[in-house]
């Protein structure tokens, strides 16, 4: 059936690609359409490996639960309506204990079209469905050992900062750090749920976790970071 699906997934893709061939234009609305095969298709993957290792899991398309306005390219998540949808879509699941597996960077525009979230979107995802669910935590699977003290490319001997405030991480996302982007962080702004930016090579490891409840500590000054003129 996965194959199948995925088989029929490039064919519409191709027939599309054909069309925008001929026609020479593309508009932010199909860009997104286009665009959202991907993770449409990997979460479909994914939530298929994990029943393929014996674990009950389904796949929730994310225009079920995550809800936007008209902004192709870069929407922004409407809170209540996503809160309101994913809660109904995905509480039922997990109280059968069955994992849910939503695409991450795509939602669903007023009139049900799909719009991308733009940069750091998949976080984007994962900390609206945490602030919809109630959950514990948010785990952030990255290429990183966390947020670190510097550019490792920089400065070889950077170091993980193993706690940060939101607000410090908001500040080194917004002044140039890739790992994170500061709209991730909004969802869960007065809701306490700490986040943690975990490798996904090191699943032990404790990475850095980024909470409003972090104590400001006796270092101020946490990390150096640059963005470009």
């Amino acid at each position: 059936a996965m194959l199948a699906h995925t088989t029929e997934v490039f064919q519409e893709l191709e027939e599309l690609t054909q069309g925008l061939r001929r026609l020479r234009e593309l508009t932010a609305r199909t860009s997104d359409y286009v665009m959202a095969r991907g993770e449409r298709l990997s979460a479909r993957l994914f939530a298929a490996a994990l029943e393929a290792a014996g674990a009950k899991a389904k796949y929730v398309d994310a225009l079920e639960v995550i809800h936007t306005d008209a902004g192709f390219g870069q929407a922004s998540p409407d809170f209540g309506r996503t809160d309101r949808a994913s809660q109904k879509a995905l509480l039922p699941l997990v109280a059968k204990g069955v994992i849910p597996v939503v695409p991450g960077f795509i939602g669903a525009t007023p009139d049900g079209d799909v719009a991308t979230l733009g940069r750091g979107g998949s976080d984007l995802t994962a900390t609206l469905l945490a602030r919809a669910l109630g959950a514990s935590q948010v785990s952030l699977w990255k290429d990183v050992p966390g947020l670190l003290t510097a550019d490792p490319r920089v400065v070889p001997d950077a170091r993980v900062i193993p706690r940060l405030h939101a607000r410090e991480a908001a500040e080194l996302a917004y002044y140039g750090a890739k790992v994170l982007h500061p709209r991730a962080l909004i969802p869960l702004a007065g809701h306490r749920i700490p986040i943690y930016v975990r490798p996904f090579d090191d699943p032990g490891s404790p990475g850095t976790e980024v909470s409003e409840t972090v104590e400001p500590g006796r270092r101020p000054v946490k990390a150096l970071t640059a963005a470009g003129g």
